[in-house]
């Protein structure tokens, strides 16, 4: 059908704008409170009945969605929550997730990809870096979906988890729920901090 788009580059646009998103929360972080974190309600007050009917049970309860650093199970410290500078970091990972999926798919082409692994993920990371980072993997990607046909979604990679394979597609789609996932955290973040973002610094606006 003329005019039609292929499954891969929908997928390409999807990724482009969850991006562009994350972008723009960066750079609403004010500069100074990258050491950051929300503070865990203790246990307590989950039992005091500071969680409203209905909520989650004191077993299911979780920390608002985000991840947590520090102590595991069986240890006595609680455990923290990433600080701003730590999630820009994490983002970092979600990005070069992307990356290496597609260069999984075509090692030959995107030789140069290799070069993406020695680069830091998963650090405290500043603003300027998050940015300058961000767009640099993004080109990456672009890059590496030009070599994708859509023949190639259905096709098996082995992972460290699946040794079998899983689907091309479901490793791209996982990686960008993953992101979705820390976008979406950056974004309680700013708003605990009174900074003022809402629906269309969540989401793309469609139509209207």
């Amino acid at each position: 059908m003329k005019g039609q788009k292929s499954e891969s580059l929908i997928l390409l646009e999807k990724i482009s704008e969850q991006v562009r998103l994350v972008q723009d929360l960066i750079s609403l972080i004010p500069v100074s409170r990258l050491e950051w974190r929300p503070q865990i309600l203790p246990q307590s007050a989950h039992n005091e009945g500071h969680w409203e009917a209905g909520g989650p049970s004191n077993s299911q309860s979780e920390t608002t969605g985000a991840e947590v650093s520090g102590a595991s199970k069986g240890e006595s410290s609680p455990a923290e929550l990433l600080r701003i500078g730590d999630l820009l970091g994490h983002l970092l990972e979600c990005m070069a997730g992307f990356c290496a999926v597609l260069y999984s798919i075509n090692r030959q082409q995107l030789a140069h990809f290799e070069e993406l692994r020695g680069l830091a993920v998963n650090h405290f990371c500043g603003i300027d870096e998050a940015r300058t980072r961000t767009s640099e993997y993004m080109s990456h990607i672009e890059e590496g979906f030009a070599f994708l046909d859509d023949a190639d979604l259905g096709k098996l990679l082995p992972t460290a988890f699946v040794p079998e394979g899983e689907r091309v597609l479901t490793l791209l789609l996982g990686n960008l729920e993953h992101l979705i996932n820390h976008k979406y955290q950056l974004f309680i973040y700013l708003r605990l901090l009174g900074v003022p973002v809402g629906t269309r610094e969540l989401y793309r606006i469609r139509g209207g």
